[in-house]
């Protein structure tokens, strides 16, 4: 779990919490993680109330320009924003919706 607080502590507060999001997704995140969503909620817990919110508003924006997107062009967007692992999941804009859901 180290690891991932060095990460979490180099993501820059001047990014958007969608490209921190995006970020999180790093190459070890399959070793540091036993799914999909324990790694979401990891990340949706060190957030504060305030990031938790505007993270919610930007993932619902995000969801609802890229509803219609096949999960190829979503995988392009979030290596474009810094993913550098792309788990189906994160390319679905129905899972996306959940996770905004459960925010």
């Amino acid at each position: 779990m180290a690891l991932n607080k060095i990460i979490r502590s180099t993501i820059s507060p001047d990014l958007s919490k969608l490209t921190d999001f995006a970020a999180w997704f790093h190459q070890d995140f399959r070793v540091l993680h036993g799914s999909f969503d324990e790694g979401v909620n990891e990340f949706l817990s060190g957030l504060s109330d305030s990031k938790r919110a505007a993270f919610k508003l930007e993932l619902l924006e995000f969801v609802e320009i890229n509803e219609q997107t096949n999960s190829n062009s979503l995988k392009k967007k979030w290596q474009k924003m810094g993913a550098q692992y792309t788990p189906s999941e994160l390319c679905s804009s129905s899972k996306l919706r959940q996770i905004d859901e459960s925010i």
